[in-house]
């Protein structure tokens, strides 16, 4: 047996090194291809092959494989498998607001991802407590109509973010009616009544205040 082979059969098995970033299995564990005995060759060669293999190899330490492999399933939004290497991220000792920025960072780049679909404050109750998100390490900026930033405002105070940590820009353009002579289009029943709604609102507003 020549020196290159030994040094080989002394690394590391896949298994083993699998073992490292996840942790030892919890509860009985399950064998390869769930027990299958047809399928278990199939999972105990990709397991040698990614583990014992790509994972082993030297050049990058463990640590720094898993922060890359949690960049990759974030990008590509396989989001199952992200959950699992962000847990085996944090046994390497990556802390939780590492892995954010990790996970932040690849959002520029993320071809895959077309958009969230929901309600804003729904998506912005999920991520605050998905991620953990505070007033002391996270600050909120708000872009939008005047009502729907207040209402996320409402929100973010509700969830301990302070004043200072909540940034906003009002993106909202404003009705407006038309000059004598100008016709008028289809859609400006609909404008007037939007001015006419916000002009009760002002008033209302001014109502409740002198009641105070």
């Amino acid at each position: 047996m020549n020196e290159g082979q030994q040094a080989h059969d002394a690394r590391p098995s896949g298994p083993s090194i699998r073992q490292q970033v996840f942790g030892a299995p919890t509860g009985k564990p399950t064998a390869p291809g769930g027990g299958d005995p047809f399928l278990r060759p199939f999972f105990e060669t990709a397991i040698e092959h990614v583990w014992g293999g790509v994972w082993n190899r030297p050049g990058l330490e463990l640590k720094y494989r898993s922060l890359v492999v949690v960049s990759v399933r974030a990008a590509t939004g396989h989001h199952e498998e992200l959950k699992t290497h962000l847990r085996g991220a944090l046994n390497l000792g990556w802390t939780v607001d590492e892995l954010r920025e990790a996970v932040l960072q690849t959002a520029p780049y993320d071809v895959t991802w077309d958009g969230e679909r929901g309600r804003v404050d729904d998506l912005l109750r999920k991520y605050v407590d998905e991620w953990r998100l505070t007033g002391e390490d996270t600050l909120a900026y708000l872009c939008g109509h005047p009502e729907m930033i207040e209402h996320i405002k409402s929100i973010l105070r509700r969830k301990g973010f302070p004043n200072e940590a909540i940034r906003e820009e009002i993106y909202w353009i404003a009705p407006t009616r038309p000059a004598v002579g100008e016709s008028r289009s289809p859609t400006q029943p609909a404008r007037d009544f939007s001015m006419a709604h916000d002009a009760l609102d002002v008033r209302r507003d001014a109502v409740a205040r002198r009641n105070e």
